[in-house]
């Protein structure tokens, strides 16, 4: 939990992302260079849920911008780029799942819905650009 912090206590970042690459399995491996192609984003482990967020990141995920599909991983992180927030990784150790099973990777529909709605998120080039809102402060 330090190391996720760390970057930003120290004011090195807006948000960070506590990455476990290892996780992943061929597919997730995959699904994530191709939405790392789509996207620009140089995130090593772009779904991972364990972030820490500054208070000018939570401002911009609470604002009325945030809401084409909202909280959704890639989606998060899109808009947070087109801000031009400082999104780093750092790597963290992580148990096996004990219990339970992943919300997307669960089914091959769910993956194939997932892909879908994050490619077209991806493809309305969320992400590029800066928008009129960061130029305000």
């Amino acid at each position: 939990m330090k190391s996720v912090l760390k970057p930003l206590l120290a004011g090195e970042a807006d948000v960070v992302i506590g990455a476990f690459p290892a996780r992943a399995s061929y597919l997730r491996r995959l699904a994530w260079r191709y939405f790392r192609g789509l996207t620009g984003l140089e995130l090593e482990d772009i779904t991972s849920g364990f972030r820490a967020y500054n208070p000018k990141a939570m401002k911009l995920l609470a604002s009325p911008e945030a809401s084409l599909l909202d909280y959704q991983d890639v989606g998060v992180l899109l808009i947070l780029h087109r801000n031009g927030l400082r999104v780093v990784e750092v790597p963290v150790p992580m148990q096996p799942r004990t219990q339970g099973i992943s919300r997307v990777f669960n089914s091959w529909w769910t993956v194939g819905r997932y892909m879908l709605q994050t490619s077209l998120l991806c493809i309305a080039r969320v992400g590029y650009g800066r928008s009129a809102h960061s130029n305000r402060e």
